[in-house]
């Protein structure tokens, strides 16, 4: 069986809504992959917060975000405009070792990397974590509002379209 990797955003749910999509997915362990744990408009999802609330509410809680968050503090990994070089990021030793403590933890657990956003697209936890996961194998399937779950290939597909190749010439319009 194939290690597999969920994503969600908190978004601003409530946080039974939360728990009711990590559920739908029988998730035991949420990563909080972001740098900084924190969440002005729903404070739950701040990490003081929702580690307790987590566990009462039956999931395990870990904290990577100075491992694979997607904005860190160390200045050689912004570009010449001041931006996040997620290539850079991806290269270093402590997103790698924490790519290696997630991919271990998948092997035992059903684990969601949670960050803020809802919509993986522009968000580090696909750009970042997801590219690298897939790169190792892992599938990768983000959970979204309502429950509707994307793999990795169903969001390139919707960028990119089919690949050539599938493609079929039609010869009767």
């Amino acid at each position: 069986m194939a290690a597999v990797l969920y994503t969600i955003g908190h978004s601003n749910y409530v946080f039974e809504d939360f728990t009711a999509l990590l559920a739908q997915q029988q998730i035991e362990v949420v990563v909080d992959v972001r740098s900084n744990p924190y969440s002005r408009y729903a404070t739950y999802f701040t990490g003081s917060a929702l580690k307790p609330l987590l566990h009462a509410a039956g999931y395990k809680y870990l904290f990577l975000g100075k491992e694979i968050g997607g904005k860190p503090t160390d200045p050689r990994f912004l570009d010449e405009e001041g931006y996040v070089d997620y290539a850079l990021v991806a290269q270093s030793d402590i997103f790698q070792g924490g790519m290696n403590r997630l991919e271990k933890g998948i092997q035992k657990y059903r684990v969601a990397a949670m960050c803020g956003e809802e919509n993986p697209a522009g968000c580090h936890r696909r750009n970042l974590i997801a590219k690298e996961a897939t790169s190792r194998g892992i599938e990768v399937i983000h959970i979204r509002k309502g429950g509707i779950l994307h793999t990795e290939e169903d969001l390139l597909l919707e960028e990119n379209g089919p690949p050539p190749e599938a493609t079929q010439l039609t010869l009767f319009g």
